[in-house]
């Protein structure tokens, strides 16, 4: 299998993705789905979408859909960054049982393990006809869209509202979930709770790749379904370690050192700065209300989410609003997005130096100095700040095919660029066009 490892990452995820899918469902045999009496039959399916976005970004800020992603102003129409496919196997095992397997191929950092390619592997276990059970590999249930935010062919839009979406880098989950599904009256209602761990990589500055893992995951959903009415409430809580960015990490020994000094001023200084560095393990919790109305040709929905952690640049309020109509094969949407940090921007230190040169010499003082504008400048780097605009419409070519067209505008507030690639301190607004094909198979 030598050959698998020679190709390029993208290509190589992919194939290797596809190699466990098909290994895990090796020993069945593809029966007929809608025959009742087969005990044991394997159905496959999948997704695809073929995207362009071109943006008028100045250097060095690149397009992302997501912060999973590593951009580049050198190529200002992006390919990859909304085109991706998915294979997904469900094998059925008698009634009660089943396996499901889902792998995607889309854009990633060069260092992210093929694994993670392998977004859904799980074993499904009904023991009423009202409640599920599932272990292995899953998706947490913390957006309206959490099953299904990579199937472009779900959704009016290009992609799901970056402001809510794009700063969560967590598609999957290993661990467990229980759903219970229970109606009243005219009312349906659906209670899910799980646990699990995650591994995902992210691009870091410099070059650096960052592994953000989350440990002690747990969460619940409640979610209300009446006539074209869903409304949905999710809390979640996260413990995450980041590692892997060493200049990041180096920075925080060093503000722990300035910490220690015996300037008060400068210490409690060090200390602030220290805990907004963007290293070690941080608790972060999350709470959100989503909701979507059909009502004949027209669309609503939106999602309100709140971020609290011990990570002071993630804490904040994220949001979006659409509404779509839809007439004969053709539908126009609208949507406004809003991220909004709760905090400010850190000030950097003014003069550290002068307080610590006769204390430990002016060449650590400078260094010192240095070390506190670094830190303030990388957490503020790591503020979502901002506003989107967008127009578009859906034309759907196929009962499982759909053409889109966007326009966007992005209003990024100063130090507010985190989900850019090579963002800058200063403020931006910034135009994007995006054309996608969404398909289902």
């Amino acid at each position: 299998m030598t050959h698998v490892f020679d190709c390029p990452l993208p290509a190589r995820q992919w194939l290797l993705g596809v190699l466990l899918v098909s290994s895990s469902f090796a020993a069945a045999a593809a029966a007929d789905p809608a025959d009742p009496a087969e005990p044991t039959r394997l159905r496959w399916s999948g997704f695809a979408t073929a995207g362009a976005v071109w943006t008028d970004a100045d250097e060095p800020w690149g397009f992302r859909r997501d912060n999973l992603q590593r951009s580049s102003h050198a190529r200002p129409v992006q390919m990859a960054a909304d085109s991706r496919l998915g294979l997904q196997g469900n094998l059925r095992l008698g009634a009660d049982w089943e396996l499901v397997t889902q792998a995607v191929a889309k854009r990633r950092v060069d260092s992210t393990p093929w694994t993670e390619s392998v977004e859904w592997a799980f074993l499904s276990y009904r023991p009423r006809h009202d409640t599920v059970l599932r272990a292995g590999r899953t998706s947490p249930d913390m957006f309206l869209l959490a099953d299904y935010r990579n199937v472009g062919f779900a959704y009016p839009w290009v992609r799901p509202s970056v402001n809510v979406y794009g700063w969560m880098p967590l598609y999957s989950m290993d661990g467990i979930d229980l759903t219970r599904d229970f109606d009243t009256g005219a009312s349906s209602w659906r209670f899910k709770a799980y646990a699990g761990t995650s591994r995902t990589t992210v691009p870091g500055g410099a070059g650096e790749d960052i592994t953000l893992r989350a440990r002690d995951m747990i969460g619940g959903t409640l979610t209300h379904e009446r006539g074209g009415l869903t409304l949905k409430l999710s809390l979640n809580q996260i413990r995450l370690e980041m590692s892997g960015h060493q200049q990041i990490e180096a920075l925080g020994h060093a503000l722990d050192g300035i910490a220690k000094l015996p300037v008060p001023r400068v210490a409690a200084e060090a200390h602030q700065l220290r805990s907004a560095v963007f290293s070690g393990t941080f608790e972060t919790r999350y709470a959100a209300a989503g909701a979507s109305y059909d009502i004949g040709p027209w669309s609503l929905q939106g999602e309100l989410s709140r971020v609290s952690s011990e990570l002071p640049n993630m804490r904040g309020l994220n949001g979006y609003g659409s509404i779509a109509y839809r007439h004969a094969s053709v539908t126009w949407y609208a949507m406004v997005g809003r991220s909004r940090p709760s905090r400010e921007p850190l000030s950097p230190p003014t003069d550290w130096a002068a307080s610590l040169t006769p204390l430990i010499g002016a060449g650590n003082a400078a260094t010192a100095q240095w070390a506190g504008t670094m830190a303030a400048y990388v957490n503020n780097l790591g503020r979502l700040d901002q506003t989107s605009y967008s127009l578009g419409l859906r034309w759907d070519l196929h009962a499982r095919k759909a053409l889109k067209l966007q326009v966007d505008q992005f209003r990024v507030r100063e130090h507010g660029g985190v989900l850019w690639a090579d963002a800058t301190p200063e403020a931006r607004r910034v135009n994007a066009l995006s054309i996608a094909l969404d398909s289902v198979f």
